[in-house]
């Protein structure tokens, strides 16, 4: 009856609210391969994408703070597929030709 409408009306207002996080979430973690759990196309594409994006946002301001803005929930997650963002990641984004070395002394500490 009546009474049990107001909980489902809720929880699917709920589910279109965390639904975003949820998936920034969830995809985040499929980028390891030993998370469990089903991969799609467009899930790798987008962890390759908000990889470009972290890095450009290391060198453009404007860029971190609309990765910020997301990851805070401030924006939507849709925020990052603007031209801005997209420009950004394709300019900025490409990984480091060869990866940073550190010293073999090198200690947490620095203490040997």
């Amino acid at each position: 009856g009546e009474r049990f409408e107001l909980p489902r009306l809720f929880y699917r207002q709920a589910a279109r609210i965390v639904e975003g996080p949820w998936s920034m979430s969830t995809g985040a973690d499929l980028r390891y391969p030993e998370v469990d759990g089903p991969r799609s196309a467009v899930g790798n594409l987008m962890n390759v994408y908000f990889a470009r994006l972290v890095r450009a946002a290391s060198k453009h301001p404007p860029t971190a703070r609309r990765v910020l803005r997301v990851l805070q929930l401030v924006d939507p997650p849709s925020a990052l597929l603007r031209p801005a963002a997209l420009t950004r990641a394709l300019l900025d984004g490409a990984a480091p030709r060869t990866a940073p070395r550190l010293p073999r002394a090198l200690t947490i500490s620095g203490v040997r």
